[in-house]
């Protein structure tokens, strides 16, 4: 028998984290499936995860890690597998809390649409949400939030309570959907049996957010209601709230965001013998006994109703029973074992079928993903990569599909390791394609680009001039196509051509005809100390050749009628 071992990430005091990775893996650890057992280790995020990860099979995270994109590839590149736990929409609403932190909102998007196209595998709540992460990764688990109520028998014992408790419970997340409520609370104010016979509760209230006042403030301001406040519990006793919660109030907007939620809040309800009273959303989700309540007259109707003990007994054996139908939370967790079992046993990681991928590396501690290597020449050191494209002509004339020589750097200066660019490539057919440009978008047109450049390197204009012109080609603009360090893929018959009859003759001309041009200060600090630089290339200063070549690719596309895709 094989262990599997698994590190999960886990974040001290998260309700998602806790029912996503801690509660699940608890109940696995250790199991067995089939000829293989899974061992489960849960840890913090700490300076020593990335080091401890040697030691793991698979890392398993939910949402976010402090890791960057460069670092988990790495560990791939090593055979080490990636699960990524997505249970929320990444693109928030307007009425998230996060909407108006712009910077934020951006990132969080971008960094998470990254880590779903770099993971082998990636876990799901629900099936709206599956269909948003299809467009980035294929190989979708959907493990929805279950919850085995045996788990939480302390908290099914309700106390006593003369008036109804109506409740939210549940995160400052949720301020959008508690702020619906106003328009239902000033119309069951004005109810006079509601007023007196129900208590209104706020589970959860933390004093470090500002959010929590303003639905505090909603409250107080109906005097005749009975409101109190509850502050936020530790995750091991949260589930306390429901013990004086006989309503949770769900109210949800309708929103992709909402859309794509899960229906955990009713599995918490069935777990605790609490009747969940809101939004018909919940209707389209896994869970869905509920009594529903999409505007104020319908809250307070069924409000009205909830206070004959005899039909709210009635209601809570219904919805209780509807839940515990879908709440096959026994299969979950099989399902979660064939998951891991299925990630470690086969190689899910997207390919690119006929792309000759090299790296290369001036040391061997210089990681990467790629085919590795070794620019090891000290003659012309000032050719830097571009030796490489030398050494490996003859090679890749008989090497079929696509042709790319990256620098070791590629991967942190776009973000695109080995599974993410394979991912992008996929989804944007780079097989119909004879040209894959790699490099972000940082200026609007070649003009904008190459006017950048010649600030950059006075001086690099006029050689850059002399160098098309000897090549006899058009020295002209085009708005789409530039290529920035070398960062593209061609059909091999393309780089043959651009090798043979661009990069070497353009080579031998700046080396022979101009070098006194060619050769002097590019106006270029190194990340290399002085001491490095002049033992890689004899010199005391970067020269103008590699600036030159660096911007051959763009002229190379606008004298050829190929096809180009512009990846990122």
């Amino acid at each position: 028998m094989q262990d599997i071992k698994i590190l999960a990430i886990t974040e001290k005091n998260s309700g998602s984290h806790y029912w996503r990775l801690d509660y699940p893996i608890s109940k696995i650890n250790g199991n067995e499936v089939g000829e293989n057992k899974l061992n489960f280790t849960l840890n913090e995020f700490s300076e020593n995860t990335f080091k401890d990860m040697e030691n793991y099979d698979i890392l398993l995270f939910e949402w976010d890690i402090a890791l960057t994109v460069q670092q988990l590839g790495e560990l791939q590149a090593k055979g080490k597998k990636i699960v990524y736990s997505v249970d929320d929409y990444w693109e928030f609403s307007e009425i998230h809390p996060y909407y108006s932190q712009e910077q934020k909102r951006v990132y969080t998007a971008n960094r998470v649409k990254q880590l779903l196209l770099l993971a082998d595998a990636v876990i799901v709540t629900t099936e709206r949400l599956a269909l948003n992460v299809l467009q980035f990764n294929k190989n979708i688990a959907i493990l929805p939030n279950f919850i085995n109520p045996e788990d939480f028998k302390q908290f099914s014992e309700k106390t006593e309570s003369k008036k109804l408790r109506l409740g939210f419970i549940g995160s400052v997340s949720h301020y959008p959907d508690y702020l619906m409520f106003k328009q239902v609370l000033n119309k069951l104010a004005k109810n006079k049996n509601i007023a007196e016979n129900c208590q209104f509760q706020l589970c959860g209230v933390s004093e470090n957010n500002p959010a929590w006042n303003t639905l505090i403030d909603m409250f107080k301001k109906k005097k005749n209601i009975d409101f109190v406040v509850k502050e936020k519990l530790p995750l091991d006793r949260f589930m306390e709230f429901y013990q004086d919660c006989d309503v949770c109030l769900v109210p949800l907007e309708y929103t992709e965001f909402n859309e794509n939620k899960s229906a955990l809040k009713l599995g918490e309800c069935l777990a605790t013998n609490t009747i969940a009273l809101g939004s018909s959303l919940y209707s389209t989700k896994e869970l869905k006994g509920l009594v529903v309540a999409d505007d104020p007259l319908q809250y307070k109707q069924s409000i009205e109703k909830l206070l004959d003990k005899q039909y709210y007994n009635s209601v809570l054996e219904h919805v209780n029973k509807v839940n515990s139908e879908d709440n096959n939370w026994q299969q979950r967790l099989e399902n979660t074992k064939l998951v891991f079992n299925t990630v470690f046993m086969d190689d899910l990681s997207s390919k690119m079928d006929n792309v000759n991928l090299y790296s290369i590396k001036y040391k061997d501690e210089q990681a990467t993903e790629y085919t590795p290597v070794m620019n090891v020449n000290t003659e012309k050191g000032w050719r830097f990569e571009y030796q490489v494209f030398l050494d490996k002509l003859e090679e890749i004339k008989n090497l079929e599909g696509f042709v790319s020589f990256l620098s070791w750097k590629f991967p942190y200066k776009t973000g695109l390791t080995k599974n993410i660019l394979a991912k992008h490539a996929e989804y944007k057919q780079y097989k119909d394609y004879d040209f894959v440009i790699m490099n972000h978008r940082y200026w609007d047109s070649t003009y904008d680009y190459l006017q950048f450049s010649y600030k950059q390197h006075p001086g690099l204009e006029e050689i850059l001039k002399k160098v098309i012109n000897y090549l006899d080609k058009e020295f002209k603009y085009d708005n789409k196509n530039y290529v920035y360090s070398n960062f593209f893929m061609c059909k091999s018959e393309i780089m043959v051509d651009y090798i043979q009859n661009w990069l070497i003759p353009a080579i031998n001309y700046m080396e022979n005809d101009i070098w006194e041009l060619v050769n002097q200060d590019a106006n270029y600090e190194s990340g290399l100390t002085k001491e490095e630089f002049k033992k890689l290339t004899n010199l005391d200063f970067y020269n103008f050749l590699t600036f030159v070549l660096e911007r051959l690719p763009a002229f190379y596309l606008q004298n050829n009628n190929y096809k180009v895709l512009n990846l990122l």
